[in-house]
């Protein structure tokens, strides 16, 4: 079997990605097509390593078209360690950043691991991340991931896989995740750790068109680990925004969902605090499932929830 391997101590490693940092782009499209088999990819040696797989990294740019990810992930490893680490796997990732057409990612991902290691670090496969941006466009994020592992261990620690996050940002079409999750692992472990899978996440943010979340999860394990945790399987967290439409279709099967030491737990469920919103739709099947909030805080499955 060939087998590739790329190593990069103290820095950051890329490995058929895009990163951009400080860019006005003119008037062209952002655009990385990459296929990645058999091969290693590590960042490690001090604080704030990156370790990129097949992604795209936006900081602090303006980008007059579209953004489009796609990505075919097979027998991987991607590795970040050190502290601020982040391991990215067929991911879009936008800080600080204005988008005047639409972001688009689309990963296939077979038999890989993804991990982050140290504080406040994050690994994310076949997710899209946005924060402290603006998007004139629409979000999507299409994940079909089977037999992997994304694992970030650190207080304030965050695994994302087949997910859509937003915080402080506005997006002035729809946003929609659809992810495919099967045979998977996510963990997420220390203070504040949060593990999302086949999930969209909105804080602070506004959503001009509608939001849609369709998750389709078996045989998976999601957990997070530590004070104040969250795990999120198949489903919509809402929290200080203002959206259009909430639909959450979820059909999830032998499952295990776990929020450890005070954390929530969601599987298959629409949790809104502090909202504005005009309608809310969820509809969700689990099978042969586990959710368990340890703690003081909340497990829900197949709910909608609701507070100011």
């Amino acid at each position: 079997m060939k087998f590739n391997v790329l190593i990069l101590i103290g820095i950051v490693s890329l490995s058929v990605s895009i990163a951009a940092f400080a860019a006005e782009t003119g008037s062209g499209d952002i655009t990385n097509q990459a296929v990645v088999a058999d091969v290693t990819n590590a960042a490690a040696g001090g604080a704030g390593n990156v370790a990129k797989a097949a992604s795209v990294g936006i900081a602090a740019s303006s980008v007059k078209g579209d953004v489009t990810n796609i990505a075919d992930l097979k027998n991987a490893q991607n590795i970040a360690m050190g502290q601020g680490t982040k391991a990215n796997l067929g991911s879009i990732n936008i800080g600080s950043s204005q988008v005047k057409g639409k972001v688009t990612n689309k990963a296939n991902v077979r038999g890989v691991t993804n991990i982050a290691a140290g504080a406040g670090s994050t690994a994310n496969v076949a997710s899209t991340n946005i924060e402290g941006s603006s998007v004139k466009g629409s979000v999507t994020n299409i994940a079909d991931v089977r037999n992997s592992q994304n694992i970030v261990m650190g207080q304030g620690a965050v695994a994302n896989m087949g997910s859509t996050n937003i915080q402080n940002s506005s997006v002035g079409g729809s946003v929609t995740n659809r992810a495919n999750i099967q045979g998977v692992t996510n963990i997420a472990a220390g203070s504040r750790a949060v593990a999302n899978v086949g999930s969209t996440n909105i804080q602070g943010s506004s959503v001009s068109g509608s939001v849609t979340n369709v998750a389709n999860v078996q045989r998976s394990t999601n957990v997070a680990i530590g004070a104040d945790s969250t795990a999120n399987l198949g489903s919509v967290n809402l929290k200080n925004a203002a959206v259009g439409s909430v639909t959450n279709v979820a059909d999830v099967k032998n499952v295990v969902n776990v929020a450890a030491a005070g954390g929530n737990a969601n599987v298959g469920s629409v949790d809104l605090e502090n909202v504005q919103v005009r309608s809310v739709t969820n509809v969700s099947s689990s099978e042969d499932i586990t959710n368990v909030a340890a703690g003081k805080k909340t497990s829900n499955v197949n709910s909608v929830v609701m507070m100011k």
